[in-house]
């Protein structure tokens, strides 16, 4: 029996099996089709990150507060910052010689009015001075309307998803917002691509921007929440970030506050999501195995069914390696038939969860590539594979005589 004829055979086989042939190839089908889309997913997550760490440069660094304190309030547990650093402590650190500019981000969760409506937001204020470095980045980027200036108070500028949702009428240009008491003029809606950044940065589609200025006149927060410092070349970053840690630590204590790099932040959070989408992808592989048990479960049937059939096989002349090639490629068509639609079926779902994501405002995309559907195929068939392992020995082991005998 030649190489061709095996082949034959083993897809005539599948198809007598029917609904049998069926319900197997579902299990491999599900398993695919989860891990491909967490797999796109994922990889969709660290080239988001990846981006936004681009457009802020290797020259950034970011400054939090490291070290808070638990306590209670209410009978339920509050966490509170327990050092904030300081407008003294801002301009020393833009006083450093290899440092460009440092944006401190001050910030309130907070009742605002619109009209007779009222809801909590999260507001941030920031000097403006900093629009035009902040548009650069592509940390803000303005959809419609402008980012407001130096000259300008009592203005804001809107997350796309706040304008959206939080009032019964969505929020436009020159419509007015109510914070603090004091009016404040709509001049700007965000991008929905506007994310969070640094680890400790706002998602912006969530909040309210305006002036720093104005921000103190309507709010009791006078220190920043979260402070981003550029330096004028990547090769000043190191420098930097050791001058302001030892300058902190002397002033308030050692991890009381973090100084991170850009490159370092990036690091920890692709880390994250790189765990995440283990854990996620580990978690849908079991899918798989349970498939693989069900074209074991379907091949060690097929033995037991096809028994006489295999004696006829060895009367003929069929060889033991013939017998153990036909059960294996049957398996491993199961396999890659259930890997190829699984492949399509996970792309097209993690294109689903991409484009809901973008819908509510996530930067999130599913990025398909043909080693990903490739490995997947392959992956699908060595599973088959290994599964039909033992029915396929079991059947080339038969004895012809007792097959023949077998009722």
């Amino acid at each position: 029996m030649i190489d061709a004829e095996i082949f034959v055979v083993a897809f005539k086989n599948i198809r007598q099996q029917g609904l049998r042939s069926y319900l197997t190839l579902l299990g491999v089908i599900i398993g695919i089709a989860s891990i491909v889309a967490l797999m796109s997913i994922g990889e969709g997550l660290n080239l988001a990150v990846q981006e936004q760490f681009d457009r802020l440069g290797a020259n950034t660094l970011f400054l939090t507060a490291g070290n808070t304190q638990v306590g209670q309030s209410g009978g339920s547990p509050t966490t509170t910052i327990q050092y904030r650093l300081k407008d003294a402590d801002l301009s020393r650190i833009e006083s450093y010689p290899t440092v460009e500019e440092v944006i401190p981000f001050y910030s309130l969760f907070g009742p605002v009015r619109h009209g007779t409506e009222e809801v909590s937001a999260s507001i941030i204020g920031f000097d403006a001075e900093k629009a035009a470095s902040l548009m650069s980045t592509g940390f803000l980027d303005v959809e419609s309307g402008r980012m407001f200036d130096e000259k300008e108070a009592f203005v804001a500028v809107v997350g796309k998803k706040f304008a959206e949702d939080s009032f019964k009428r969505e929020l436009r240009p020159r419509g007015t917002l109510e914070i603090g008491g004091k009016k404040f003029r709509i001049i700007g809606i965000l991008k929905e691509a506007a994310t969070t950044v640094g680890g400790g940065g706002p998602n912006t589609g969530q909040v309210i921007f305006v002036p720093e200025k104005s921000f103190r006149q309507v709010t009791e927060v006078d220190t920043p929440n979260f402070v981003m410092v550029k330096t004028f070349t990547k090769e000043q970053v190191n420098e930097s970030k050791e001058r302001i840690q030892r300058y902190l630590d002397n002033k308030y204590g050692e991890k009381n506050f973090n100084v991170s790099t850009a490159e370092q932040v990036l690091e920890r959070m692709s880390q994250v999501l790189s765990i995440l989408s283990l854990v996620l992808v580990g978690i849908a592989a079991v899918s798989l195995i349970v498939g693989g048990v069900g074209i074991m479960s379907s091949m060690v049937t097929a033995v037991l069914e096809r028994t006489r059939e295999i004696g006829v096989m060895k009367a003929i002349g069929a060889t033991n390696k013939t017998i153990l090639s036909l059960f294996l490629i049957e398996a491993a068509m199961i396999g890659g038939v259930g890997g190829i639609i699984g492949a399509m079926l996970g792309m097209a779902l993690s294109q689903g969860i991409a484009g809901i994501g973008q819908s509510t405002g996530i930067n999130l995309r599913a990025p398909v590539s043909l080693e990903l559907f490739l490995g997947a195929l392959a992956f699908s068939m060595l599973v088959g594979m290994v599964s039909g392992l033992y029915p396929a020995k079991r059947a080339a082991d038969l004895d012809p005589v007792e097959a023949l005998r077998y009722e």
